[in-house]
């Protein structure tokens, strides 16, 4: 697991590094919360890896790739728990207790687990449309599961209501931006685990300035779906994470890779520019997993904390003191190096890769949501 801290080369040394892997022909998924750093990396894709290519990018409305995070589960419980988790976490309720809500958001996504074609658009009409409810109860096997359904499908109208009204409040975000609905309410046009053990690139395009809170929620849920993917195998899957600007998915997720990612073969790269950003957690998860850290020029206050994590460190200049693209390195033995500028391609090679993956993996706009408003009996059709 790898750390790169400081805002002034982070981007540049992600790029350098991902690139390095492309080349040599390894697997690389690639977040990138503000967009120029994927169209840099797209740039210098080599032409005879252009076919492994996926590029998703939720801005690209007229050719949205199909993403369903709850196709072919390996295995349901787990996806299902770390899903519930992750989106407790996307909606700020990851440091308090609400065991009601926990409750309903696992029940709601293992019982459309066992649905065929459900998707997370699904999760607000399950509580609030009672047909429909009945009709993925139909599909549950689990018998646990399944008698918890019938005592909640037993409940008054008014009970039913209280139970549920902390997720419905929330349900709701999934389907609210149609440029996000649109990936994860079709079917996939790609199978993410093949896509890992067949050692393929995916780059994340997620410009914030764009899509705004929706980059930490799809960003948060496509971690959480490696996640289950990776600990379903008990085979590793030798694949790089690279994360720039981590704070933006800052999900029990994120903590549980960054600290046990490389038993199941997950190579994390995560880059953040100061410490402020940090949740405590994620902090203390970086700081203390890292084996190997890159420390770029940083304000005085964090490089006089990272100095103090770092043993016999009086021999060199602290953060706040080195030069533009001047790193110091620590993965036991500390040491001054120089990242070289990362020089983009050609905007022509961004577009050649870009048109290859929607040719393979995405479908026409209007198509795509003619086939979420018949799967949803007519809900959200005509939305733009």
């Amino acid at each position: 697991m790898e750390h790169v801290f400081g805002g002034q080369g982070k981007t540049n040394y992600l790029l350098h590094k991902a690139l390095a892997d492309i080349e040599q022909g390894a697997g690389v998924l690639f977040f990138d919360p503000v967009g120029s750093a994927a169209d840099a990396l797209l740039s210098r894709i080599p032409k005879h890896r252009t076919q492994d290519c996926l590029v998703v990018d939720p801005t690209d409305v007229e050719h949205p790739v199909g993403w369903n995070v709850l196709h072919n589960a390996e295995n349901k419980p787990l996806l299902a728990a770390i899903l519930s988790q992750t989106i407790k976490a996307i909606w700020n309720y990851d440091r308090v207790a609400t065991p009601v809500l926990d409750r309903m958001t696992y029940n709601t996504i293992a019982a459309l687990l066992e649905y065929p074609d459900a998707t997370l658009l699904m999760i607000e009409p399950m509580l609030t449309d009672r047909a429909f409810r009945d009709r993925v109860l139909e599909h549950v096997r689990d018998p646990v599961l399944g008698e918890k359904w019938s005592y909640w499908s037993g409940l008054k109208d008014k009970d039913w209501q209280q139970l549920i009204s902390s997720t419905e409040n929330k349900a709701g975000e999934f389907s609210e931006d149609p440029r996000i609905r649109n990936i994860i309410g079709q079917r996939s046009t790609f199978d993410l685990k093949r896509m890992m053990f067949d050692r393929k690139i995916v780059l994340l395009r997620l410009p914030q300035g764009q899509l705004g809170n929706k980059t930490a929620m799809f960003g948060s849920l496509f971690l959480a779906h490696v996640q289950a993917i990776a600990y379903s195998r008990s085979v590793p899957i030798p694949f790089g994470i690279y994360i720039d600007d981590a704070y933006h998915f800052d999900t029990p997720v994120l903590r549980q890779l960054v600290s046990a990612g490389r038993r199941y073969g997950l190579s994390v790269t995560a880059a953040n520019q100061y410490l402020a950003q940090l949740s405590q957690e994620l902090r203390s998860s970086l700081i203390g997993n890292a084996d190997r850290r890159v420390m770029f020029r940083t304000g005085i206050e964090d490089s006089d904390y990272l100095h103090r994590t770092i043993p016999e460190n009086n021999t060199l200049p602290k953060m706040h003191e080195l030069p533009l693209y001047q790193a110091m390195v620590f993965d036991g033995d500390l040491r001054r190096e120089r990242v070289p500028l990362f020089t983009p391609g050609r905007h022509t090679r961004v577009r050649k890769v870009v048109e290859q993956s929607r040719r393979v993996y995405s479908s026409k706009r209007k198509a795509v949501e003619q086939h979420i408003a018949a799967s949803l009996g007519g809900l959200h059709a005509g939305e733009h």
